[in-house]
C-alpha cells in the first residue's frame, strides 16, 4: 500500500540507493508511513532521532517513536527498546526492563535482539546467569545469519560454556563468522589454525585470517600477525613488520603484545626502529590500508 511505497522511499534516501543520500527526506517519508500505522517506519524514525541522522540526537523522540512501533507490533521497536533501557538512553537504565524487550523481540525472530539476549544471559545481566540459555539465543541468531552471534557460538564451543566443548564445531562457526568479515571470529579462526584444533594445522592460513582482522583494528588480530612475523611461523620473518602490527596491538589495548613487542625491538638497530615507527604512523593514518 501507499505507507509501504513511503517506507521504500525513505529507506532509499537513508541508503542513497538509486537516489543522493539525503536523511531529512528518508525522515519525511519514514514520518508519513509512520503516520499511517506503518509499525517499521516508526521504528525507524525512532533510528534517526537516536542517532542523529540530518537532526539532533534526541534520546526522548526515539524512545516515544520505538514506544509507537512496539505497540504497532514492531520487533525492531522492541529491540531498540531494550537498547535504551539497557544503555539509559531518555530512560533511567534498567537491565531487567531491556532483557523483557529484547526477548519479546527474540520470540519474534529480531536476530540482533536474541544476540543481545544471548549476552545478558552469558553475563547475568538483568537476567539469571546460564551459559545453556546464552547459547541458545546466540544459536538461533547465528542461524539467521548474524555474525556476532556466530563468532559468540564459536567461543561458547571452544570453550565448552553452555554446551560440550567441540573444536570442530567452533571452527565451523568461527568461519561462517569471519567470511562476513567479523574481526574477532577472523582472530580465533587463525589461532585454530595456529593450534590444529578444530581443523588441519596451517600457519599460512592463520596468517591470512590474522591480517584480514589486524586490518580492520582488531589489536588481537595484530597482536597474532605481529608475533607470526617476529617467529617467522606461517610468514618470512621481519623484524620490522612484526613491530609494527605488535605496536599498533598495543595501542589498541592489547598489554600482552608489550612483551613480544620489546623482545622485537631488542633485536632491531635504531634505524630499523625508526623505519618501524614510520610505517606504524602511515599504516595507522590509512586506517590499515597501506600496511606492511
Amino acid at each position: 500500500g501507499e505507507a509501504d511505497a513511503q517506507f521504500e522511499l525513505g529507506w532509499l534516501y537513508f541508503l542513497g540507493s538509486g537516489v543522493p543520500e539525503d536523511n531529512a527526506a528518508a525522515l519525511r517519508w519514514f514520518t508519513l508511513a509512520a503516520a499511517q500505522g506503518h509499525a517499521e517506519a516508526q521504528a525507524a524514525v525512532g533510528v534517526i532521532y537516536r542517532e542523529g541522522y540530518g537532526v539532533l540526537e534526541n534520546p526522548s523522540e526515539a524512545l516515544d517513536s520505538f514506544r509507537r512501533a512496539a505497540n504497532l507490533g514492531s520487533p525492531s521497536g522492541l529491540h531498540y527498546l531494550g537498547l535504551m533501557f539497557y544503555n539509559g538512553e531518555g530512560v533511567t537504565r534498567n537491565h531487567s526492563v531491556a532483557a523483557q524487550f529484547f526477548r519479546l523481540a527474540a520470540f519474534a525472530d529480531h536476530d540482533e535482539a536474541q544476540l543481545w539476549l544471548g549476552f545478558l544471559f552469558e553475563s547475568g545481566n538483568g537476567v539469571p546467569q546460564s551459559y545453556e540459555e546464552s547459547v541458545k539465543w546466540y544459536r538461533l541468531s547465528a542461524e539467521q545469519g548474524n555474525p556476532q552471534s556466530q563468532s559468540r557460538l564459536g567461543s561458547a564451543y571452544y570453550s565448552g560454556e553452555g554446551v560440550s566443548q567441540d573444536y570442530v564445531q567452533a571452527a565451523q562457526w568461527f568461519r561462517r563468522a569471519a567470511e562476513q568479515g567479523n574481526a574477532s571470529a577472523q582472530s580465533f579462526l587463525g589461532f585454530l589454525y595456529t593450534q590444529g584444533q578444530g581443523v588441519a594445522r596451517n600457519h599460512q592460513e592463520s596468517v591470512r585470517w590474522f591480517r584480514r582482522a589486524a586490518e580492520q583494528g582488531h589489536g588481537y588480530g595484530q597482536w597474532l600477525l605481529g608475533r607470526a612475523y617476529a617467529n617467522g611461523s606461517g610468514a618470512t620473518p621481519n623484524s620490522i613488520t612484526a613491530y609494527v602490527w605488535l605496536s599498533l596491538a598495543v595501542a589498541n589495548g592489547e598489554d600482552g603484545a608489550q612483551r613480544d613487542l620489546s623482545e622485537t625491538e631488542a633485536g632491531m638497530s635504531s634505524s630499523e626502529i625508526r623505519r618501524a615507527r614510520s610505517l606504524m604512523a602511515t599504516c595507522s593514518e590509512s586506517a590499515y590500508s597501506n600496511c606492511p
